[in-house]
């Protein structure tokens, strides 16, 4: 594995030649770790265990110290590892009786041993090195997820899709054109981080567009030092594949080396006995449309865009993608489209990955929930020394939204001095506030504790590790063509990566709460990890991120651009809408999907009638509704709202309605007064007695179509209207009662 942080290693024992069991093509499932592609193996026929496949690794496999332990391998020899300044460690090397990779079987191997999980996060039993295929065609399928095994020859080199390569100490090098010179570069899937890697010599040869910066560091056996990042003015090219302006990254231990950023966009195929590589770059968009529900969908949400619907959309149904689709334009004036492969903002979903970061931080012991944010922030006084990390995960520290607008600067002095001072809404702990600013400061915490920055701590910690390399804010420099713009009522509002920064990421009104670009794929990455202890082991602090078992949408959206991820426990599918235009905001499309999911279940229960109307003001809620499928209010936004309504309705209390009109309720000039919202509780309260929340669904004109039972009828619709943004405050409410 040749690549910045990872000590090469120089091996001095005989390779032995594997044997093979049949010659039967196989290909197997492309899964990712820590950024390489890795597949399931039986290991002495044992397992599956999980071998990252690394073309810049020599000799033909390495396993991990716990595998080792785990299935008893025992010692034969030992190797070299060092690096060019001519330090020098032994390892161990273990034999190996079999692998093997589907149906195909490699026999009497030798590993070399060494820890590849000093990380918790990095789950990986060992790596599969570019000599162990060396009799077969190996091809790396990075678009389509597989990786397959099979003999033959590749044709004669073109100089366009089929290249020669040399393999020196066994990885294979090509050929490249940086501006008018000609170097030698490493194809290596084991670069995980980066895309191309330069020397520093050669990066000072070069025409720069941007002025270097620091963007991490790596350390050899002996000594650590930076990594910095730069946009050359000079293209690269091989074969037929240019890429201009590209950014680079420097120093690389020795030569160029092509890692995962680029080589993700092709599917290899690398040919050893000839010594060719084949590289086949995906000219599609990367769209799925499979089978009758997909097809529905598909003929659904063209209907839409026609109407007005800008977005991308991706639906998994038992595991397996039914639809993965752009329609509209990502960007008006380019005329760019939406695809799968588009950059998307995801809001306040970023908050998700702040709650792994957290609970991480807990599972490895450096942080409490009943941890103090004094503890963190100085300065800090009166009921705010009362504030826990656990009040700021569940927005109940008293603050507000927000202090400053997420367009101003806002450093990290004028952040904590903010806090210093800020009033707060309620008593740590009484009340639930959504607020952006308290997960800023647990952004903050994890910066504090972890000793890195929030975006490097969440890019090394969860995206790296779930090979998630299109998610973030300025880490990953982005690609900014392929960004989708957000189209408010006034035209244009650019992107995201246009508010002000610093070089770590975000400014505080933003930072841990927001900010982040994804696409759908990289995303519904993160929420399948959650079924599992890849990022956290608790079961309870999964659960608290995102419970598999409950139907849920989580939200992010700064009301023009949407990021909505729907989980459907009982249709056993997940779904992903991301849209970039206030004039046709996400949560239409989810409303449809709804009705066509449930005529899918062959529901086709009748909606009722409306029988009573309530809070009308100047704007009548739309009748037409559809069938709900989540069973499950969400814990913020108008989720939230709709509890403490339902709360303080149940209460019988006319104080406690009162309190939620006053603090919950919308009152301005089109509002009705209170005495005639407490008259119209009073007349709901007396037909219905106590009500029972059942499920929901979201009606046309984006209110909330909430189903009840109650004491006085068994079916009950409450369709609330809330205001589409925080404070989230309830508008008006239309009650319709369902016969038989």
């Amino acid at each position: 594995m040749s690549k910045i942080g990872i000590i090469i290693l120089f091996l001095c024992f005989l390779i032995v030649v594997p044997g093979f069991a049949q010659t039967k093509p196989v290909e197997v499932p492309m899964k990712f770790r820590d950024g390489m592609p890795a597949v399931e193996v039986m290991v002495n026929g044992q397992g599956p265990f999980l071998f990252a496949i690394d073309t810049g690794g020599q000799g033909q496999a390495r396993a991990d110290v716990t595998l080792v332990e785990k299935l008893g391998l025992k010692k034969v020899g030992e190797a070299r590892a060092g690096d060019s300044s001519g330090n020098v460690v032994m390892l161990d090397v273990v034999g190996i009786d079999s692998i093997k990779i589907g149906e195909l079987e490699f026999k009497n191997l030798e590993a070399v041993s060494r820890n590849y999980n000093g990380r918790s996060t990095t789950k990986i039993d060992g790596i599969l090195g570019f000599n162990l295929f060396k009799d077969y065609l190996l091809t790396l399928d990075y678009p389509n997820k597989k990786v397959r095994i099979e003999e033959g020859n590749l044709p004669e080199a073109n100089g366009k899709d089929v290249l020669n390569f040399e393999n020196p100490r066994g990885i294979p090098i090509i050929e490249a054109n940086i501006g008018n010179q000609t170097v030698k570069a490493q194809i290596d899937s084991g670069n995980s981080n980066g895309g191309f890697i330069l020397p520093t010599a050669l990066v000072e040869k070069l025409q720069l567009a941007s002025e270097p910066r620091v963007v991490g560091t790596a350390q050899t056996v002996s000594s650590t030092f930076e990594i910095k990042e730069v946009k050359l003015k000079d293209a690269i090219r091989f074969g037929a594949f240019v890429f201009a302006e590209p950014s680079v990254t420097y120093p690389s231990p020795s030569i160029p080396n092509i890692g995962a950023r680029i080589l993700r966009d092709f599917a290899l195929t690398f040919d050893q006995k000839n010594k060719r590589l084949k590289l086949t770059k995906t000219n599609s968009t990367g769209e799925v449309v499979a089978g009758d529900l997909g097809n529905r969908l598909d003929a659904l949400f063209s209907e839409d865009e026609k109407k007005g619907f800008h977005g991308v959309v991706l639906f998994e149904q038992n595991g397996q993608t039914v639809l993965s689709k752009g329609y509209g334009f990502a960007n008006e004036s380019t005329k760019l489209k939406f695809s799968p492969s588009t950059l998307v903002q995801i809001g306040s979903n970023v908050k998700d990955l702040t709650k792994v970061a957290v609970y991480q931080l807990v599972e490895n012991g450096k942080l409490k929930l009943t941890d103090p944010l004094s503890n963190f922030m100085p300065g800090l006084t009166g009921d705010k020394q009362k504030i826990t990390v656990e009040h700021l995960l569940e927005h109940q520290a008293g603050f507000p939204l927000g202090v400053r607008g997420d367009e101003y600067p806002f450093t990290t002095e004028e952040f904590v001095k903010s806090i210093q001072t800020l009033e707060l809404k309620s008593q740590p702990g009484t009340k639930e506030n959504y607020s952006n600013l308290g997960y800023a400061c647990l952004a903050y915490i994890i910066g504090k504790v972890s000793g890195q920055s929030f975006d490097k701590y969440v890019f090394e910690n969860i995206l790296k590790p779930l090979g998630m390399l299109e998610t973030g804010s300025y880490l990953p420099n982005f690609d900014k063509n392929r960004i989708a713009h957000g189209y408010g009522y006034n035209g244009d509002n650019g992107i995201i990566l246009d508010m002000p920064h610093d070089a770590d990421g975000h400014l505080w009104s933003l930072r841990g709460n927001g900010g982040y670009l994804s696409t759908t794929g990289d995303m519904l990455k993160l929420y399948k990890a959650l079924l599992n202890d890849s990022l956290l082991k608790d079961e309870a602090h999964r659960k608290s991120v995102f419970d598999p078992t409950q139907p849920i949408v989580l939200a992010g959206s700064d009301m023009v651009s949407f990021f909505l991820f729907t989980n459907m426990p009982r249709l056993n599918s997940q779904m992903i809408i991301a849209t970039n235009h206030a004039a046709y905001k996400g949560n239409k499309l989810m409303q449809e999907v709804s009705s066509l999911m449930q005529s899918s279940s062959g529901n086709n229960s009748s909606t009722g009638k409306i029988e009573t109307q309530i809070e009308t003001g100047d704007k009548k809620p739309q009748t037409k509704t559809l069938k709900p499928v989540l069973e499950k209010l969400p814990e913020t936004g108008a989720g939230l709202t709709i509890k403490k309504y339902i709360e303080a309705y149940n209460s019988g209390d006319e104080e406690k309605m009162k309190a939620f009109f006053m603090e919950y309720a919308k009152n301005d000039a089109n509002s009705p007064p209170l005495e005639k919202r407490l008259q119209n509780y009073k007349t709901i309260r007396s037909k219905l007695g106590k009500i029972t929340f059942v499920s929901y669904g979201l009606v046309e004109d984006g209110g909330w179509e909430v189903n009840m039972s109650a004491e006085g009828e068994p079916q009950v619709k409450f369709t609330f209207q809330i205001e589409p943004n925080s404070p989230w405050h309830f508008e008006r409410l239309m009650v319709t009662v369902d016969k038989e």
